[in-house]
């Protein structure tokens, strides 16, 4: 489960230490560890769906997945992605549940208007959640209990389903997974410190143990450019993490964005080239890290950087369809325009026109034309 368990430990790592408070201390019983007997819910009713019990007791239970929310935007949100899954999986195997940290009253109010299925129960003294939500955890947050009754995995709705589906395969390691939440834990432990220097240690330690991961590579090269402050070692693990894991997407966009906040001109340039070429095929791709550059400052701009990206996009080998070849002779013109070509702008505007005809885009390519046409008009006649 590398992929998955990395995924979830980096979001840990790179959140919730650095950017978010410290759970209040509380005067209750210590969060279960993964890996134990599920504690009981100590709810203080069921609002909808049949209501069931923990611990199993020894006895064979369906998997189950409790979902720990509040009625904000952002609980909401998880709780639509868990009930979503309801559907997804036979109740024989899954059952789903999500435990509201809010007054029934307002759990109530939520659910009149709620036509998922996802059973839902009132914690509103948190004496379950309390026990379910570890130190770093927030709310939202999801914990899966296997067919014994213990606690496998705790962390964001996003990733249920596909560890879900990894556990009903038999490819679920737990002994991994508790493996890799005791490193969350002493690199959060590390981070809430300021402790970079053991970050990196522990990083690199992992590494050895799995060399492709992506959410680890990726995380070392923003430790390295951001508060280590390394730029030659930054450079070269972004060159290391590429080397294994040639056309990575997520490192490269990781990479760029950390050169760009290190202020590593030199070697944003050189990335956004080798960029350029190794993804000539993907022209969407290409045009989204274009406007991502354009956004920034205007003394900050690449310009020569977003035109060969824009350039690549236009000669792309392969598109899906007009739509998108005409996105991206509307971003190739704009590039020659900021770059100094009205002329060149305006021819290609031109092509843009022609291929975005009968779409929402027209419109606009066709104020883009006039705008660059009247330019081209003008500085012509400028002495």
């Amino acid at each position: 489960m590398k992929q998955l368990s990395g995924k979830t430990f980096l979001l840990l790592l790179l959140f919730s230490a650095l950017l978010l408070p410290a759970a209040p201390a509380r005067k209750l019983r210590p969060a279960a560890a993964t890996g134990d007997e599920a504690p009981a819910l100590q709810v203080t009713g069921w609002l909808r769906g049949d209501a069931f019990e923990l611990p199993a007791g020894g006895k064979e239970i369906p998997l189950t997945v409790l979902l720990f929310w509040t009625t904000t935007e952002k609980g909401v949100a998880g709780f639509n992605k868990v009930a979503a899954l309801v559907e997804k999986f036979e109740p024989q195997k899954v059952r789903f549940a999500a435990i509201g940290v809010d007054d029934s009253d307002a759990l109530e109010k939520f659910l009149k208007n709620d036509r998922s299925k996802l059973a839902v129960a009132a914690d509103s003294q948190l004496k379950t959640t309390m026990r379910y939500m570890r130190r770093d955890d927030r709310l939202p947050f999801a914990a899966v209990i296997d067919r014994s009754g213990r606690i496998i995995w705790r962390g964001d709705a996003e990733y249920v389903e596909p560890l879900l589906n990894e556990v009903l395969a038999g490819k679920f390691d737990l002994e991994e997974s508790i493996a890799r939440e005791k490193f969350s834990d002493a690199v959060t432990a590390a981070l809430r410190i300021r402790d970079y220097p053991t970050v990196l240690r522990l990083l690199n330690e992992e590494l050895e143990k799995y060399p492709d991961n992506a959410e680890l590579l990726t995380f070392r090269i923003n430790l390295l450019g951001g508060p280590l402050k390394q730029p030659e070692e930054c450079t070269a693990a972004v060159n290391e993490a590429l080397e294994k894991l040639p056309k990575n997407v997520r490192i490269y966009l990781s990479a760029i964005d950390t050169f760009r906040k290190a202020h590593m001109d030199a070697e944003l340039i050189r990335l956004y080239d080798r960029f350029a070429a190794d993804f000539a095929d993907r022209p969407g791709l290409l045009l989204t890290v274009a406007r991502k550059e354009m956004e920034q400052a205007i003394d900050r701009i690449k310009l020569n950087s977003v035109y060969k990206l824009t350039n690549a996009a236009w000669n792309a080998p392969k598109f899906e369809n007009d739509l998108e070849k005409g996105a991206a002779a509307t971003e190739y013109a704009r590039a020659l325009y900021y770059c100094g070509r009205p002329d060149l702008a305006v021819d290609t505007a031109k092509e843009a026109l022609k291929l975005l005809k009968g779409t929402p885009q027209y419109e606009q390519a066709k104020q883009n034309l006039i705008f660059f046409n009247n330019v081209l008009l003008l500085s012509r006649q400028i002495k």
